[in-house]
This record gives C-alpha cells, sequence and structure tokens, in this order.
C-alpha cells in the first residue's frame, strides 16, 4: 500500500511539473508569433516616419510615438 501511495504522489508531482512547463512554453511562443506579426506589418518598406508621443514603438529608434508611416 505504501509503494502505490509513493508512486501515485511521484506521477503526480511529475504531472504537475510537466503541465507547469507546458504552460511556460505556449506563453513564449505566444510572445515570438507577436513580434513575428509585428515585423512582418511594417513590410519591406526601409523608410519609416514616426510621429507623436504614444504607446507605439517606432521600428526606427525603439522610441514610443503615437503614428508611424
Amino acid at each position: 500500500m505504501k509503494k502505490k501511495l509513493l508512486l501515485f504522489t511521484g506521477m503526480l508531482a511529475i504531472g504537475t511539473i510537466a503541465a507547469f512547463n507546458i504552460h511556460v512554453v505556449e506563453n513564449e511562443v505566444g510572445d515570438i508569433r507577436l513580434q513575428n506579426i509585428e515585423m512582418l506589418s511594417f513590410g519591406e518598406n526601409e523608410y519609416v516616419n514616426c510621429f507623436a508621443t504614444g504607446s507605439l514603438n517606432c521600428p526606427v529608434n525603439g522610441a514610443k510615438v503615437m503614428y508611424t508611416w
């Protein structure tokens, strides 16, 4: 009976750790996807203008701006 309890406890611990690791990896992949979408949205235009103060990141210098075009 003690062996079964020990085995059950060990499997529960391994499952909990595995579930946590899967959750962390999914969040990292989501961040990478968002960065990829942001880069694709700029297109291939090398000339970008940034204007005003806001919450967008200017691709030229990384400053927070209101508009980019």
